[in-house]
């Protein structure tokens, strides 16, 4: 008898304790996919375009009349001759591009493990002049920071 008692409080304990949400047990995880191009195709993706919206700004240059703003994949050009209206006039793509420099007409920029160098003498013509190839043998990868990374 004291048996029935107690399994009734037991039995809806059990049902209260219960779990309807299945999706608990699951976790959704960013994974970081690889994005694969040749050696060759990453070397020859250095272009001088079409100015583009500035997507995630990095360092800036002064220099001259003109701004250099480095960008995710290249450097923004600005005219800044008429500080009250700057214009952009040129995007120069650069793949994995970090950090630039600006000395004596030159820009500096990295693209992965190379340093490109290129003649900003005339803005009108900017054209690259030198590819030093796999000059940074370090090579900081920006993996997302939400992103799961395989640590072996």
């Amino acid at each position: 008898m004291k048996l029935k008692h107690l399994f009734l409080p037991l039995l809806f304990i059990m049902a209260l304790s219960c779990d309807k949400n299945d999706d608990a047990d699951y976790e959704f995880v960013q994974v970081a996919t690889p994005q694969l191009m040749s050696k060759t195709a990453f070397r020859s993706a250095v272009k001088v375009t079409v100015p583009e919206p500035i997507k995630e700004a990095g360092k800036i240059y002064a220099y001259k009349d003109y701004i250099f703003i480095g960008d995710l994949d290249g450097v923004h050009v600005i005219d800044n001759s008429n500080p009250a209206s700057p214009r952009a006039i040129k995007f120069i793509e650069i793949p994995i591009n970090e950090d630039i420099s600006v000395k004596d007409n030159f820009l500096y920029a990295d693209s992965g493990t190379d340093l490109v160098v290129f003649d900003i003498s005339n803005i009108n013509t900017v054209s690259l002049v030198e590819r030093l190839k796999d000059v940074f043998n370090v090579y900081n990868y920006n993996i997302p920071v939400e992103a799961d990374v395989d640590p072996s």
